[in-house]
C-alpha cells in the first residue's frame, strides 16, 4: 500500500509540474488580406525551453486555438535547454487580434505560455480600382492564357477571389490563379461551347468579388478578331487521305492557308468531333510574309489511346472565331497493334533487400512509347539496349531488368492507354513512416559564380533508415554522411544550384515524402521558406529568397528589325537584395512551344550583374526573320519564374521585346523529296545498297545546321545513326546502309526517328518527347513537334528485305570477368575494369558493340543504372573480346551490392543475347573502395590581388585536426607554409592566403596525413604578357575585355578612327593595331584536295624577296577545369569538297581514346576584294587577298562539365631574304578581336581571330586566344619542334572552346601586310642577322650592355684617379656630350 501511494504521489507532482524556462522569437514570413475578417499568416518560431515540447499553438483573446497545431518541429538539446524552430501558420482575426503562442511537453502534456512577442496586425483588403484595360500580349492566343494585372495599392496577398461573373455572355472566362504583392494572376479559357453567344464588344468585362461586398471590375482588351475581313484560302491540309496513328507521334492536324489584311487577333481553334475536349496546345500563327500578306498555319493534335485494342477514326474540323462553321475536316485513323503487355513475372530471392530479376514480353516499343516504374520511384524509358534479352520475328521482345524489391510493385505503362500494375505485396516491412528532418539548411558560398550551394540535414529514421533527400536536381545519399548512422545521421554535400525547390526525401523501403513544410490552407508557392538556422543565432544567409521587389526592367531599343539578319539586343533589370555574385537566368522561349527545348539549369544562360553599372546588362542574340510581333522570354530570379507578360503588366511597353520583319519565316527545316535507292521490296541476290535519298529544305534563305536520322529494322533495333550539319539552305543526300545476301536476313528497314534544325535553332521531329504519363491522361504539357516527313505518307519509310540468307537460332554465349586492378582518380571517381568474351557458333556482329552497366539501388525499388564504355581489341568471328572501363562517382554502391548486366550481344543473325551477373551470383561490393575518406579539392572560388581568402570545394576534407599547406615550385617542398583555416566543413575550407600574385600550389591533409590532390591557384586581374593571352575566357557574351589605347593616332583619319578602350577600327586595306600596315596583293593559294593546310609562294610585286604563308590545322584537344590535358587529337586524314572556285569545304572526323566521338568542318573562303561578313552577328571587313575560315565542331563529349577544348592552328612565314633581316612575332588585343603578327622586314603575316563564338546555333560567347609557348606546345604533343630565325617564323595559336552542347562556329582568317614600321633589332622577341654578322637583338644588345660597362668603368678610373686635376673639368664636359650622344642613338 506504501508504494502504491508513492506512486501516486510522483504520478501527480510530476504531472502538475511545470517548465521552468521558456522563451521564443515568433517572426512573420508571409502575411496576406483578411478574407471575412480572418488572416491566415505564416510565421517562423523559434522557442529554448527546458524540457522538450511536443506541439506548438497560438491561442486567441478568448483561449481557443485559431489554427492548427504544429507538431513537425525541429528539436535539439544543446544543455542546458532545448532549441525547436519551424513554421507556424494560423489564422488572425481583424482588425486587432491578441495572440499568445502556448506548447506542451513532450513527458506530461502540460501546456504552457510561451513567453513570446507577436507584434501583427490583421489588414483589410484594399479597394482594388482598374482603370486602364488590361491587354493581353500573347500572340498566338492559345485556349488558355496566362496574364497579370498590375494593382499598385496591393502590397500583401489576397486570399482567394470569391466569384467572377461576366456582364454579358462571351465565348471567354476567366479564372483567378492567385496572387503577390502588386499583381493579380488570372488565365483566360476559350469556352468553344458558348462560341454561339458571341457578343461584338470592344472589351470582355469580368465583375469580381474578393472579400464580402469589396469587388472591381475588370476589362480586357478584346484579344480577338470579331469577323473576318477577308477570305481566307486553304492551301493545304495534313494528312491529305486519313492516315494511321500505328506510329503515335504522326497525330498532328496541319492547316496551311494564305491570308491578305489579316489583323493579328485572327483566332482559330480545332475540333475533334469524336472527343468531348478541346486540346489545349494547339495553336494558329503566321509562318511566313506578314499580316498583309502571308501563310499561316494552324496545328493541333489528338491522343487516341487504347488504340491496341479498339481502332476508330477521328474527325477534325477548324473553326474561326465569329463563324461557328467548319473550315476544314481531316480523318485520322487509328489501326490495333495488338496488346503489348503480356508473360510479366518477378524472380525473387528470399533475402530482403538484395537485387531481383522483373521480366515481361511486350511487342517492342518502337511504334509506342513504354515507361517503366517500380515502388513510389519515377517513370523511366528503356534506351536500347538496355533490359532487352530476346528479340522475336514476330515482333515480339522480351525484357528482363534489375530491381531491388522492397513492394512487389511494377506499373507499365505505354501511350496507347495499356496499363499493367503488379501489387503491392509488402514482404514483412512495417515501416510505413518516411524520415523526418531536424534540420536543413543551405549554405550559400560567397564570391563564387552563384553555381554552387552547400546542403546540410540531420535526418533520423529510426525504422529502416534514410535512403536519399532528392533536392533541386541533386541527391544526397548515404555516400554523404558525415557524422551518425542512416537511422540518425548529419549529411553534407556541395550541390549543383538550379534554382529549383522541388524536395523529396526517402527510405529504404520507399517510404516517400516531400520535403516541403505542410501549412493548412496556403497556396503552395514560393514564397514559403524552409531553409534556415535551427540556433536563432546562426545566420544562414537564404538562397531561394523571393522578398525581392523588381525595380527596373527595359530594352535599349524599342523595336528590333529582323528583316536581312539577326540582332544583339541588351535590356536592364535591377531588382531589390540583388547581389554581385548570384547570377539570374534568361531565355528566349518560343511563341507556340513555350520553354519545351531550353534546359532551366543551362549555365549558359546565367548572368551575373555588371559591375560597373550595379545592374544587369543581359545581352542576346534574336536570330533573323521572325514575324512582326512581340517575343516571350523568361527570367528566373532566387528560383521564381518571371514571363513577359509579367514585366509588360509593371513596366508597360518599354518591356516588351518587339520585333519587326518584312518578310518573315518561322518554320522549321522538312523533307520535300524522298526516293528510294532501290524499288521497293528489295530481293536480295548480290551485294546491294539500300535506303533513301531525301532533300531537306529549309526556306527563307535560312542555314540547316543539323540532320539525324535513325533507322532500325523489326530485328535491328540498334540500326544505323545518320548525323550531318549541312550550313546550307538545301541539303540532298543518299541515306546508304550495305546489305549481302550472305549476311543479311529478311527483314523490314524503316526510318524511326529524324530530327532537322536550323540556325536558329527552330526544329521538327519525328518523334516527339513528350512524356507517356502525360498522354495517358490526354494532357499534354507541350504542343506536339512537326514532324519533317509530314508532306510524305508513312508507308515510304519502309524498306522491305527479302533474303537467301537462313537464320540460325542461337544466341551468342557471354562470359564477364573482373579484372583484378581498380583506380580512384583525384576527384574520387572509381574505375572498375572488366573482361567481356562474346562467342557464337556462326559469326558475332561487329556492327553491335555490347553494352555494360553496372546497377545499385539505395532502397527498394530505386535503380541507379551506369553505362560503362566497351573497346573492342580481339576480335575473331565466332569470338569477340571486350575490355571494359566502368567508371563510378563517389559513393555509389554504398548501401548495397552492386550487380553487372550486359546487353546488346548480337550475332550475324541478329539473335540478341543479355548477361544477368544475378545467375552466377555475382556482385560487387564497392563500399570501401567507392567511399573512400581521402580529401579530394574538386574546384575552388578565383583569387585577386585584393582578396587573400582561398575557398576550396571537394570532399572529406578534415573539419578538425587536419592541415593545408602552400608552395610555389617543385623545389620548395621543403619548405611548405602552413596555411590557416578561417571555415571548414566536410565539402568546403577557407584558408587565409598572404598578400602575392604569383600562382602556387596547395593541397590539404587530414589527421590520418593522407593528402588531397593538389592544385594550382592563380590570381585574377594580373597583367598579363602580350605574347600569352590578351584577355580571360567568358562563358557569356556581356564579358568585358580590357581597355585598349590608339596608337599612332590610328594612322590618320584616312586609316583608321579612334574607338575609345576598344582600340584602332582600321579602314580597308589598312590593318594592324595603329592601321599603319598595308594589305598587299598576293594570288590566290594553291587549292589543296588532302587538307585545308594552305600553302601559298610568291614574290613580291618589284623586289626579289619571295614569301611563303602556312597555315595548318594541327590537332583539337581537350582540357580539364586546371588547364591539364586529357586528350588530344591530331588531323590527318580530311575529306574534300569543291564549293566553288574560291570556296573549299574539308570535314574530318576527331577521335578519343581511338574512338570516333565528333567531327570538323573547315570552309576556306578566298577574298580577292574587300567585303563585310557577318559572324555572330557582328559586322567585319575582310581586306583583298585574305583567305577566310569558318570552322566547325559537332558535338563532342567532354569528360566533365568543367573541362574545355583548344583548337591548335599553326601558322608560318617565311621569306626570301636572309641578311639584314629581323624576324619576330605578336600577339595582342584590338577592336576588340584578337591578332597574331609574323613579321619578317617589312612584311608580316597576320591572323585575325574574333573572340566570339556561336555555341548550339544561336548562342554568343566571348572566348579567349592564345599564343602558345614552346612548353605548352612541345610538352604534351608529339608536334615536331621547330626553330624560329630571322628569315622564318612560326606560332601555334589555341582557340579556346567553351563547352557546348550541340555545336560551336570559329571564324579566324589570314592575310599579308606591308608594314610601315620594319621589324628591327627593338622589336619585341625579335631575331635578326646582318650580311656581316649573324647576330640576335640579344646578343646585339648583350654586346652593348658590355660596352656601356666598360665604358663606366673606364670612368669610374679617370674619376678617381684624375678628380683633383684642373683639366678634370674639361674631362666632365667631354663625358656628358658623350653620354648624351649614346642615349640619343640607343
Amino acid at each position: 500500500m506504501k508504494s502504491v501511494f508513492i506512486f501516486i504521489l510522483t504520478v501527480f507532482f510530476f504531472n502538475i509540474k511545470l517548465i521552468e524556462s521558456f522563451t521564443g522569437t515568433v517572426t512573420l514570413v508571409e502575411d496576406n488580406y483578411s478574407h471575412v475578417q480572418f488572416c491566415r499568416p505564416t510565421f517562423f518560431v523559434n522557442v529554448t525551453s527546458s524540457e522538450m515540447l511536443s506541439t506548438l499553438y497560438f491561442r486567441d483573446i478568448n483561449g481557443a486555438t485559431n489554427g492548427p497545431t504544429f507538431t513537425k518541429i525541429y528539436s535539439d538539446f544543446i544543455s542546458p535547454n532545448y532549441y525547436l524552430s519551424g513554421y507556424l501558420t494560423s489564422g488572425f482575426y481583424q482588425p486587432n487580434p491578441t495572440s499568445t503562442l502556448h506548447g506542451k511537453d513532450v513527458t506530461y502534456g502540460n501546456e504552457i505560455n510561451i513567453q513570446a512577442v507577436i507584434d501583427y496586425v490583421c489588414e483589410l483588403p484594399p479597394i482594388i480600382n482598374i482603370t486602364e484595360p488590361v491587354t493581353i500580349i500573347s500572340k498566338p492566343l492559345k485556349l488558355e492564357t496566362t496574364f497579370y494585372v498590375h494593382v499598385e495599392n496591393l502590397q500583401k496577398r489576397i486570399q482567394l477571389i470569391d466569384s467572377i461573373i461576366p456582364a454579358s455572355s462571351y465565348p471567354f472566362s476567366i479564372s483567378f490563379l492567385g496572387s503577390e504583392p502588386y499583381f493579380l494572376k488570372f488565365n483566360l479559357i476559350c469556352e468553344y461551347s458558348n462560341i454561339g453567344a458571341i457578343v461584338n464588344s470592344e472589351f470582355l468585362t469580368y465583375h469580381l468579388t474578393y472579400d464580402v461586398s469589396t469587388n472591381f471590375t475588370l476589362n480586357i482588351r478584346s484579344p480577338i478578331k470579331y469577323t473576318l475581313s477577308t477570305a481566307l484560302v486553304k492551301i493545304s491540309q495534313f494528312p491529305i487521305t486519313p492516315y494511321s496513328t500505328l506510329n503515335n507521334w504522326d497525330i498532328n492536324n496541319m492547316v496551311f492557308v494564305n491570308g491578305t489584311n489579316i489583323d493579328p487577333n485572327l483566332f482559330f481553334y480545332g475540333v475533334y468531333n469524336t472527343t468531348t475536349s478541346l486540346e489545349k496546345n494547339q495553336f494558329f500563327s503566321l509562318i511566313s510574309g506578314n499580316n498583309t500578306n502571308g501563310q499561316f498555319l494552324f496545328v493541333s493534335s489528338s491522343f487516341p489511346v487504347k488504340r491496341d485494342t479498339n481502332p476508330f477514326s477521328l474527325i477534325f474540323g477548324l473553326y474561326s472565331y465569329g463563324f461557328h462553321t467548319t473550315f476544314a475536316n481531316s480523318l485520322i485513323t487509328n489501326n490495333a497493334i495488338g496488346s503489348n503487355f503480356v508473360n510479366l513475372g518477378i524472380v525473387s530471392n528470399s533475402e530482403p533487400f538484395v537485387m531481383n530479376n522483373f521480366y515481361f514480353t511486350c511487342f517492342y516499343p518502337d511504334n509506342y512509347k513504354l515507361v517503366i516504374k517500380i515502388g513510389n520511384n519515377n517513370y523511366f524509358s528503356l534506351v536500347y539496349p538496355y533490359g532487352l534479352k530476346q528479340l522475336y520475328s514476330s515482333g515480339t521482345c522480351k525484357y528482363d531488368i534489375k530491381w531491388a524489391k522492397g513492394y512487389d510493385e511494377v506499373t507499365l505503362l505505354s501511350d496507347t492507354g495499356e496499363r499493367y500494375y503488379n501489387g503491392p505485396s509488402p514482404t514483412g516491412i512495417t515501416d510505413l513512416v518516411p524520415p523526418n528532418f531536424l534540420d536543413f539548411q543551405l549554405f550559400y558560398p560567397r564570391g563564387g559564380d552563384g553555381n554552387y550551394a552547400i546542403l546540410r540535414a540531420h535526418i533520423i529514421d529510426t525504422a529502416s533508415g534514410f535512403s536519399f533527400l532528392y533536392y533541386g536536381g541533386n541527391y544526397i545519399t548515404v555516400a554523404d554522411l558525415i557524422n551518425g548512422t542512416i537511422y540518425d545521421g548529419y549529411y553534407e554535400k556541395l550541390i549543383y544550384v538550379t534554382f529549383d525547390t522541388t524536395c523529396k526525401i526517402g527510405d529504404l523501403v520507399t517510404n516517400i515524402a516531400s520535403c516541403s513544410v505542410s501549412i493548412s490552407d496556403v497556396p503552395s508557392n514560393q514564397n514559403i521558406k524552409y531553409y534556415y538556422g535551427v540556433n536563432p543565432s546562426d545566420y544562414i544567409p537564404y538562397l531561394v529568397d523571393t522578398e525581392f521587389e523588381i525595380t527596373r526592367f527595359d530594352f535599349e531599343s524599342s523595336v528590333y528589325d529582323l528583316s536581312e539578319s539577326g540582332r544583339l539586343v541588351t535590356f536592364y533589370l535591377n531588382y531589390s537584395k540583388a547581389q554581385s555574385d548570384i547570377p539570374i537566368s534568361f531565355f528566349l522561349t518560343d511563341r507556340n512551344y513555350g520553354d519545351k527545348y531550353i534546359d532551366i539549369n543551362s549555365k549558359s544562360n546565367r548572368y551575373l550583374m555588371d559591375k560597373d553599372l550595379n545592374l544587369f546588362k543581359i545581352t542576346f542574340y534574336v536570330p533573323p526573320k521572325l514575324c512582326t510581333g512581340t517575343l516571350p522570354f523568361l527570367i528566373i530570379i532566387h528560383g521564381k519564374q518571371f514571363r513577359n507578360d509579367y514585366f509588360y503588366s509593371k513596366f508597360g511597353d518599354q518591356a516588351n521585346l518587339n520585333v519587326f520583319s518584312k518578310d518573315c519565316f518561322e518554320f522549321p527545316p522538312r523533307v520535300t523529296d524522298i526516293s528510294y535507292l532501290k524499288s521497293d521490296p528489295v530481293s536480295l541476290d548480290s551485294n546491294q545498297t539500300i535506303g533513301w535519298q531525301i532533300t531537306i529544305n529549309s526556306g527563307a534563305d535560312i542555314k540547316i545546321s543539323y540532320v539525324f536520322l535513325h533507322v532500325i529494322s523489326d530485328l535491328d533495333k540498334k540500326g544505323y545513326i545518320f548525323e550531318y550539319y549541312p550550313n546550307s539552305t538545301e541539303f540532298i543526300q543518299r541515306i546508304e546502309i550495305d546489305v549481302s545476301p550472305l549476311t543479311t536476313p529478311s527483314q523490314t528497314f524503316k526510318i524511326y526517328n529524324a530530327t532537322c534544325i536550323d540556325e536558329r535553332g527552330i526544329r521538327s521531329d519525328l518523334i516527339d518527347s513528350y512524356k507517356v504519363e502525360e498522354v495517358y491522361s490526354q494532357s499534354p504539357t507541350y504542343p506536339l513537334s512537326i514532324s519533317p516527313f509530314y508532306l510524305f505518307d508513312s508507308t515510304l519509310f519502309d524498306i522491305i528485305v527479302s533474303s537467301p540468307f537462313i537464320r540460325e537460332s542461337v544466341a551468342p554465349t557471354i562470359t564477364l570477368s573482373k579484372l583484378p586492378y581498380e583506380y580512384i582518380d583525384d576527384n574520387l571517381q572509381l574505375s572498375i575494369f572488366f573482361e567481356l568474351i562474346t562467342t557464337d557458333n556462326v559469326a558475332i556482329s561487329i556492327n553491335h558493340l555490347p553494352q555494360v552497366y553496372l546497377e545499385h539501388s539505395s532502397n527498394y525499388g530505386d535503380l541507379q543504372i551506369v553505362q560503362c564504355n566497351t573497346n573492342n581489341t580481339v576480335a575473331s568471328l565466332s569470338s569477340c573480346t571486350y575490355y571494359i572501363t566502368c567508371k563510378v562517382e563517389y559513393g555509389y554502391g554504398i548501401q548495397n551490392t552492386v550487380s553487372a548486366s550486359v546487353y546488346g550481344v548480337v550475332d550475324t543473325s541478329l539473335n540478341v543475347a543479355s548477361y544477368s551477373s544475378l545467375s552466377f551470383n555475382q556482385t560487387f561490393d564497392l563500399t570501401n573502395k567507392s567511399n573512400s575518406k581521402k580529401p579530394s579539392i574538386s574546384s575552388w572560388t578565383p583569387l585577386t590581388p585584393y582578396n587573400y581568402k582561398l575557398t576550396l570545394f571537394g570532399r572529406n576534407f578534415p573539419t578538425s585536426g587536419g592541415s593545408a599547406y602552400l608552395y610555389y615550385t617543385d623545389s620548395d617542398l621543403d619548405n611548405l607554409v602552413a596555411l590557416n583555416y578561417i571555415y571548414s566543413s566536410s565539402v568546403m575550407v577557407v584558408l587565409e592566403i598572404g598578400p602575392g600574385i604569383k600562382p602556387f600550389i596547395v593541397y590539404t591533409q587530414n589527421s590520418n596525413n593522407e593528402k588531397s590532390n593538389k592544385v594550382e591557384i592563380h590570381y585574377l586581374g594580373n597583367p598579363t604578357s602580350s605574347s600569352s593571352s590578351s584577355s580571360s575566357s567568358s562563358s557569356s557574351d556581356n564579358s568585358t575585355l580590357p581597355p585598349v589605347l590608339c596608337l599612332d593616332n590610328c594612322g590618320g583619319s584616312s586609316r583608321g578612327t579612334c574607338i575609345p578602350n576598344v582600340g584602332c577600327s582600321c579602314k580597308s586595306p589598312y590593318s594592324g593595331l595603329n592601321c599603319l600596315s598595308e594589305t598587299i596583293k598576293v594570288p590566290k593559294p594553291q587549292t589543296n584536295t588532302t587538307s585545308p593546310d594552305s600553302r601559298n609562294e610568291f614574290p613580291v610585286s618589284g623586289s626579289d624577296i619571295k614569301l611563303n604563308t602556312i597555315i595548318s590545322i594541327v590537332a583539337l584537344r581537350e582540357l580539364d577545369y586546371q588547364g591539364k590535358q586529357v586528350s588530344i587529337h591530331y588531323f590527318d586524314i580530311w575529306n574534300f569538297t569543291t564549293i566553288s572556285p574560291t570556296n573549299f569545304t574539308y570535314s574530318s572526323p576527331v577521335l578519343k581514346n581511338n574512338q570516333h566521338v565528333s567531327n570538323i568542318s573547315v570552309s576556306m573562303e578566298w577574298h580577292e576584294q574587300s567585303t563585310t561578313i557577318t559572324f555572330a552577328k557582328q559586322n567585319f571587313t575582310i581586306n583583298p587577298s585574305t583567305l577566310k575560315y569558318y570552322i566547325s565542331l559537332d558535338k563532342y563529349p567532354f569528360e566533365s562539365s568543367l573541362n574545355t577544348l583548344d583548337l591548335i592552328i599553326k601558322s608560318t612565314l617565311k621569306s626570301s631574304q636572309s641578311d639584314d633581316v629581323c624576324g619576330s612575332k605578336g600577339f595582342s588585343l584590338n577592336d576588340g578581336n584578337d591578332y597574331m603578327t609574323l613579321q619578317i622586314g617589312k612584311y608580316s603575316f597576320e591572323g585575325k581571330f574574333i573572340k566570339k563564338a556561336i555555341l548550339n546555333g544561336n548562342r554568343i560567347v566571348t572566348i579567349n586566344n592564345k599564343l602558345l609557348n614552346d612548353n605548352e606546345v612541345y610538352g604534351n604533343t608529339t608536334i615536331a619542334k621547330e626553330k624560329d630565325s630571322s628569315n622564318q617564323q612560326s606560332s601555334f595559336i589555341s582557340i579556346q572552346i567553351p563547352r557546348y552542347d550541340l555545336n560551336v562556329l570559329l571564324d579566324p582568317s589570314f592575310s599579308v601586310l606591308l608594314d610601315s614600321n620594319e621589324s628591327s633589332k627593338s622589336s619585341e622577341n625579335s631575331i635578326c642577322t646582318s650580311n656581316k654578322s649573324k647576330l640576335t637583338a640579344a646578343q646585339i644588345a648583350g654586346i652593348v650592355v658590355g660596352s656601356v660597362v666598360l665604358m663606366v668603368i673606364l670612368c669610374l678610373f679617370v674619376i678617381v684617379r684624375f678628380s683633383k686635376s684642373d683639366k678634370f673639368l674639361s674631362l666632365k664636359i667631354f663625358f656628358y656630350k658623350l653620354f648624351k650622344r649614346f642615349k640619343r642613338k640607343y
